[in-house]
């Protein structure tokens, strides 16, 4: 049996807009997605200044997928305390879907700003930007 493959669209959506809806559709054709889960950072370590709470920005995206197929909204990161890492987010995922191809981050290459050196997936299934 294949394994699900999951996008993961992170960001700040502060707020989500047509663009981040755009980037979805095309990834969830281009890398024949089962689905691709929105997630809203939590906590990051990188940005502060004007964002909107948590909660809104997740209501946002929540109300934002609604209804469409393939969409998700995910709490993985509201849902945790402390300044939050790509790698804690995927480590989440894998552990939450176990079936599921293993989720990664894009550029694969070069971390994202302030993510421990080295700590995401090399052999990841699917990159997303």
């Amino acid at each position: 049996m294949p394994k699900e493959r999951i996008g993961i669209m992170g960001g700040s959506f502060n707020p989500i807009h047509e663009r981040h809806m755009e980037l979805a559709c095309s990834a969830l054709a281009e890398y024949r997605l089962n689905r691709v889960l929105f997630i809203p950072t939590g906590n990051p370590p990188h940005k502060h200044d004007g964002l909107a709470p948590a909660e809104d920005r997740y209501e946002m995206t929540r109300l934002a997928v609604s209804g469409k197929p393939g969409f998700g909204a995910s709490r993985v990161e509201l849902d945790r305390k402390g300044v939050i890492y790509t790698v804690d987010t995927l480590t989440r995922l894998s552990r939450q879907t176990p079936g599921a191809a293993r989720p990664g981050a894009a550029p694969p290459d070069e971390p994202p700003r302030d993510e421990p050196a080295g700590a995401l997936p090399r052999d990841a299934d699917i990159h997303l930007p």
